[in-house]
């Protein structure tokens, strides 16, 4: 079983997950400032990362109550940490096309959901679960979202 002190450390990385995100998705908007919709998007979507950070930083407390423990180990979170910090480094060298960043965008939210709270932790309740998939049900949609707006871009492409 965790301790304490993983388990908050975990909650850490989980919300620098988060922000990191956020950071790349207002990197993808500013990049991306010549198309105002595609702009828009990237930025709906930093400030929704931005708010599933909040969680965890704010909800701290009632966290410590309501988690377990983390379903994964410290070591696979700081992984895809890395990752992301990596990808956003690449994406402030070089920027990709808008169709590039929805397909990273996509497979970086599809691969880093295993993070977002009700993926990452047991919960002392089901309650508690069913609470955190409330907090992040603005993922899925900012996911759908961006396949969408693929399906979009490809389309106008082909």
């Amino acid at each position: 079983m965790a301790t304490d002190i993983d388990k908050r450390r975990f909650i850490d990385v989980c919300r620098e997950i988060e922000l990191t995100m956020g950071r790349l998705y207002r990197r993808l908007a500013a990049a991306h400032a010549h198309d105002h919709v595609i702009a828009e998007m990237w930025s709906k979507t930093a400030r929704e990362e931005d708010a599933h950070a909040a969680q965890y930083r704010l909800g701290a407390p009632l966290l410590d109550a309501m988690l377990a423990a983390p379903r994964f180990d410290l070591a696979e979170g700081l992984r895809l940490l890395g990752e992301a910090e990596d990808i956003l480094s690449r994406v402030d060298r070089e920027p990709p096309g808008i169709i590039e960043a929805l397909e990273m965008a996509v497979a970086l939210e599809r691969a880093f959901a295993r993070f977002h709270m009700p993926n990452a932790f047991f919960f002392f309740e089901e309650s508690h679960r069913r609470l955190a998939e409330a907090m992040m049900d603005a993922d899925n949609k900012h996911v759908e979202q961006l396949e969408r707006t693929l399906r979009e871009y490809e389309a106008k492409k082909g």
